[in-house]
């Protein structure tokens, strides 16, 4: 049976990491799957390749499958290599403009033949879809008492089965969130043989829904076929104050559909030891000049129980976070305090919350920067299995600041753990400027930081700080991903 690539990275390791923020990007969003991932194809044409435009999924990605309820039923099987008696799967699912005007949408069935040992539905409630689930136990199917409100565009699916004489079970979570641990079920000797995804059977769906990055194993201990490669966050911790003494982060969603994310903007939950920190964060997020949303006391928003469910909920009441879903595009997210005048420090964060494809593209941090304990503290952590080659700058003199003072002379160190793996100070005098060139990344001024490295998975800091001047300047530091994230065999 086709096996499970592990959860990106605990969020108890991203949260852990001290004096940084987390934020998922990437320069494109692809997939390409092992090859072995269906090993047959059945129903409509947008099981066997072709591009189901507007989303521009395609089957033969190996990775991503669309389907129109007009042509349903649509759905890939793959079968086990031997009558299975334990099996865990994870995809992703999108529901794009499905919909349902009555009954349900058979989307996933494990089966032996045709003996069907767990079902998962989707079921409209109150104008809400909903995930349904089914499994074998004493002698017939059983449905679980609770439905689970799908409530955000993309959606996470991890799930475990066993069989047993009264000692079979079944775990479901969704993104992320556990929400079925059932046990006791007496399902005898059954046995999964084939597992089917995609959109079995909907006699009154219209619209599409997506399907992408489908693993099926059998123990949890088998090596994954498929393997996530990606720059999995990275943070920024700086003084902050209010009116003009901010900081602003950059980001940018790339792909095909919309991205679920977690922004945050903490100070008293930064651990600082004697220095001052943000007393009362407000956070802003923007289109353009729009802003589309804000928080200050993170319980206050609306989204504060998605932000328990995820355990992404900031450790201080004062500090300021949210949950939202966002169209590809740019965006800023701009970062004051509100409850004192002066420089504080201060974390932004922008967490990648539903784990999709559809990667984070590239951020930038601005921030105001000086000599000494004055410097800004990025971090970010390498998922996957190979190195990832990545350009870090520090920029001062060519920020576009206006009349503000800006950075005079930026100081760059990349460091693992408390080790200094790499620095740079005037970016063309590193070893690696002509790469930063062919890449078109050099910074626009001689005095500006750079470098491009390739580094092992891992967690990694980097440090900014003024070297020639006594003064506090704006600056930004930029961890940027030069190969994009990507879903590819193991």
């Amino acid at each position: 049976m086709m096996l499970s690539v592990s959860h990106l990275i605990s969020r108890g390791a991203l949260i852990a990491i001290t004096g940084v923020m987390a934020i998922v990007f990437s320069s494109n969003a692809r997939s390409a799957c092992s090859s072995e991932a269906w090993s047959s194809t059945n129903g409509s044409a947008q099981a066997i390749g072709v591009d189901t435009s507007p989303l521009g999924k395609k089957y033969e990605g190996r990775c991503g499958l669309t389907v129109d309820a007009a042509d349903a039923p649509g759905y890939v099987s793959t079968d086990a290599p031997s009558s299975e008696s334990v099996f865990s799967v994870r995809f992703y699912f999108f529901l794009s403009s499905f919909d349902l005007t009555s009954g349900e949408a058979l989307i996933f069935k494990a089966r032996d033949a045709a003996t069907s040992q767990v079902e998962l539905l989707l079921r409209k409630i109150d104008g809400t879809m909903h995930l349904a689930a089914k499994y074998r136990s004493g002698g017939g199917m059983v449905e679980h008492p609770e439905t689970v409100p799908l409530t955000s565009p993309w959606h996470a699916v991890n799930m475990t089965w066993s069989t047993g004489s009264g000692t079979g079970s079944l775990s479901l979570k969704l993104d992320g969130v556990q929400q079925y641990d059932v046990e006791g079920l007496t399902n005898g000797d059954e046995r999964v043989s084939e597992v089917d995804l995609g959109v079995i059977n909907a006699p009154t769906a219209t619209g599409k829904v997506v399907f992408d990055a489908f693993e099926l194993r059998r123990t949890a201990d088998e090596i994954a076929l498929l393997k996530n490669e990606e720059l999995f966050s990275i943070s920024t911790r700086a003084n902050v104050g209010t009116g003009d003494n901010l900081a602003i982060a950059g980001f940018i969603i790339n792909g095909d559909t919309p991205k679920c994310v977690v922004v945050r903007g903490r100070g008293q939950s930064v651990n600082v030891g004697s220095s001052p920190r943000l007393e009362d964060p407000r956070l802003e997020l923007k289109s353009g000049s729009t802003t589309i949303d804000s928080s200050t006391d993170w319980a206050l928003h609306p989204s504060a129980p998605t932000l328990e469910a995820l355990s992404f909920e900031p450790g201080d009441p004062s500090d300021a976070a949210l949950h939202t879903c966002l169209d590809p595009g740019a965006y800023t997210v701009l970062i004051r305090g509100t409850g004192s005048s002066g420089l504080g420090i201060g974390i932004m964060e922008v967490i990648d919350a539903d784990l999709g494809t559809p990667f984070l593209n590239s951020i930038s941090s601005r921030m105001t920067v000086g000599p000494g304990d004055n410097l800004a503290i990025a971090g970010f952590i390498i998922n996957g299995n190979t190195p990832k080659c990545v350009v870090v700058r520090g920029r001062g003199q060519s920020v576009n600041v206006g009349s503000s003072p800006r950075l005079e002379d930026p100081r760059l160190e990349l460091k693992s753990g408390s080790t200094t793996i790499d620095s740079s100070t005037d970016w063309a005098l590193h070893p690696s400027a002509s790469t930063l060139e062919d890449l078109s990344l050099e910074p626009g001024d001689p005095s500006d930081a750079a470098l491009y490295t390739c580094l092992d998975p891992g967690a990694y800091t980097v440090l900014i700080r003024e070297t020639a001047g006594s003064s506090l300047g704006i600056g930004i530091v930029e961890v940027i991903d030069v190969e994009g994230g990507e879903v590819q065999p193991n």
